[in-house]
């Protein structure tokens, strides 16, 4: 366990840990290598491989940070092992096989001596991630001002950047707002992607007069101008794929009561839409890491559960947040109540925008903690600041719990259950 030296320390622990997840991923691909199994087999052990690959990435960014290590890199580690683990036992994959050490590094002590299965050698990994992340908890718990310094600092560290979704949030006069970004085409396809717009727009016009003159349900219109105001606003790529998708949705489910003509034209539009944002590089990546995380139905049901938490609380406190955000996450919460491609994309869309909305609302939070502690005196101090505050960590916090495992399975959202629990100590702190 940690030393008195802790630079030496982090070091020779994060050093022993790579090296045992190296040959942990050295022995599966031995196993694919020599493998004649079934193609499920072989598409598991390479499943297994990639997980352990990015927690790799992982480790080697940490081994450069040294003693600003999140605690948070332990836990997801952990975390992805004992997934992989489960789906290993559960399927009798790895059961009678080696581990292979390879080189000679540095490894965990248990795995240095002696024939070990690869299995138990995941068991050790986990262990020793277990003690470390105990260890690390008490450190914060025994510090000398319990919850603050230490903990303050865990959770800068631990706060990612905003990343790629419908909504990025921005706080303006203690209200959660939306973030509206410039969309940036490449150079080369400026005046294309213009065009398109253009065209889309005024393509829009004539089906939003079309409808508006017919019978039809009201959803429709309201999808339409919707999909009109986001191709105007010309400032959230993601947001607007999302839209278009929402939009054909309902079209779909409605189609029989649009003439065959105005239906074929919202067809065309809806798909019109979709090859503009596909143009962008920002809707690429997006719907690529949408293929790329393993989503099950419970985990699906688990951030429908996070979004609707977020809705129900800022209906309660509408002056905490924009009227937009409940509105974005009533159409994801839509989407994502269909099965299909299109769910999947949702519920990745609204897994990004909750973790955008809590690493927002916990950077505000972690700037009023901070003047807490230190007695600074300014806006952020008075008594309205502090229940606005209060109320935007209970959204967070609520969210959060909402999510159930999902965190702990997504490896770049493991960040929460450890900012959740950083966050909560404070707030308890706070009312002692």
């Amino acid at each position: 366990m940690p030393s008195e030296n802790h630079d030496v320390d982090v070091e020779k622990e994060l050093s022993s840990i790579y090296n045992t997840l190296l040959a942990i991923r050295r022995s599966i691909e031995e196993r694919v290598r020599r493998s004649r199994g079934t193609d499920k087999y072989i598409e598991r052990l390479k499943s297994a491989i990639l997980k352990i690959e990015g927690h790799r990435i992982d480790i080697t960014f940490a081994r450069r940070r040294h003693e600003s290590v999140p605690i948070a890199i332990f836990e997801s580690l952990k975390e992805g092992l004992i997934q992989i683990k489960n789906e290993f036992e559960r399927d009798g994959f790895l059961d009678d096989r080696l581990f292979n050490r390879g080189p000679q590094l540095p490894l965990l002590p248990e795995l240095r001596d002696g024939p070990v299965l690869i299995i138990n050698g995941i068991d050790f990994l986990i262990d020793h991630l277990e003690k470390i992340v105990t260890y690390r908890h008490d450190q914060e718990e025994d510090s000398e001002i319990p919850g603050y310094s230490t903990t303050i600092t865990a959770l800068r560290n631990t706060l990612p950047e905003q990343k790629l979704a419908p909504i990025s949030f921005d706080i303006k006069d203690s209200k959660l707002v939306v973030a509206h970004r410039a969309v940036n085409p490449s150079s080369a396809d400026i005046n294309n992607v213009k065009n398109a717009r253009n065209a889309l727009l005024e393509q829009g016009i004539g089906i939003i007069e079309a409808l508006e003159s017919s019978n039809c349900d009201r959803r429709i219109i309201d999808g339409i101008k919707r999909l009109q105001n986001g191709l105007s606003r010309y400032d959230n790529i993601i947001e607007l794929g999302i839209i278009n998708i929402s939009v054909d949705k309902v079209c779909k489910s409605a189609a029989s009561e649009l003439p065959d003509a105005l239906l074929g034209a919202i067809d065309g539009h809806i798909a019109g839409v979709g090859m503009y944002v596909a143009q962008f590089d920002e809707w690429r990546r997006f719907s690529q890491n949408a293929l790329d995380v393993e989503l099950d139905p419970s985990d699906i049901k688990h951030i429908s559960d996070a979004a609707k938490a977020i809705i129900e609380r800022i209906t309660l406190y509408p002056e905490i947040a924009d009227e937009e955000i409940p509105k974005t996450l009533l159409m994801l919460g839509s989407l994502i109540a269909n099965p299909g491609q299109s769910s999947r994309k949702a519920a990745f869309a609204t897994l990004r925008t909750v973790e955008n909305l809590v690493a927002r609302v916990y950077q505000h939070g972690l700037d009023f903690l901070e003047q807490t502690t230190t007695k600074t005196v300014d806006g952020l101090s008075s008594a309205a600041s502090k229940v606005v505050v209060g109320a935007l960590l209970a959204v967070a916090l609520a969210a959060t719990a909402s999510l159930g495992a999902v965190p702990s399975k997504v490896a770049e959202a493991a960040w929460m259950k450890t900012a959740a629990e950083i966050v909560q100590k404070q707030i308890e702190a706070l009312s002692k």
